[in-house]
């Protein structure tokens, strides 16, 4: 790890120097006012940050931030956010983490819970209501949303799937195989293969999808929302 002193303008030296050797990076924001996103130096640090063979981005920023364009803006394909609020009511803080990998975008979010946790912070779940990030997290809720996602695009894999809830829900990645071992289990979808491990691979069909005799899996892109098709896939 290498600080840079100094305000955020000196940092896209660094990072530009980074990029051109190929050196993977992690940038890490704070910006609790939101005056970098906010100001001249928001272009040129985000492209600099995005120059990292792999690169990622982390950015902590106020609740109103729009943190997550800044993100895609920037070039990063795979984006995701956390809402978190201290337990002494706080000003709420967003966690956003741009990348290009779907490993490195499960190990950040997993990070977020695990140290938010620590801090004793909560976060903003999708109904709006604060939750402890030591709380478990509503496998009917979210198979709910899964259903949902399956019956809009059609059947996806458990790869998309977790994908699918890490870039648009406040939720892990665990959280989606816990839902989606529970929908498996009650019915509600089946997957293919009906057999063996619950892979990154394995197919997740709806329950109420007809498909003719034989057909094997559809060939198509992902419509995953908060992803696109420059995301590396190493589940």
């Amino acid at each position: 790890m290498y600080p840079v002193p100094g305000a955020p303008d000196r940092l896209p030296v660094a990072l530009k120097a980074a990029g051109a050797a190929g050196a993977p990076t992690l940038t890490v924001l704070v910006d609790p006012a939101g005056v970098v996103l906010g100001g001249p130096a928001a272009a040129p640090f985000l492209t600099a940050a995005a120059a990292g063979r792999p690169a990622d981005l982390l950015l902590a920023v106020p609740a109103d931030v729009d943190g997550p364009a800044a993100l895609h803006g920037a070039g990063f394909p795979l984006v995701t956010g956390v809402e978190t609020s201290p337990a002494d009511d706080g000003p709420a803080r967003l966690l956003a983490l741009g990348t290009g990998s779907d490993r490195n975008l499960e190990a950040g979010k997993e990070a977020i819970w695990q140290v938010g946790a620590t801090a004793g912070f909560r976060y903003r779940d999708l109904d709006g209501v604060p939750r402890d990030l030591t709380t478990a997290v509503d496998a009917d809720r979210l198979g709910a949303l899964l259903v949902a996602e399956l019956t809009r695009s059609g059947p996806r894999t458990v790869t998309e799937l977790r994908r699918h809830v890490l870039t648009t829900t406040p939720y892990r990645a665990t959280d989606a195989v816990r839902a989606l071992t529970v929908l498996l289990d009650t019915g509600t979808v089946t997957r293919e293969p009906a057999d063996g491990r619950l892979g990154g691979d394995v197919l997740i069909h709806p329950r109420t999808e007809s498909r003719p005799a034989g057909d094997s899996r559809p060939v198509g892109e992902s419509s995953v929302a908060g992803s696109t098709g420059d995301a590396r896939s190493d589940a």
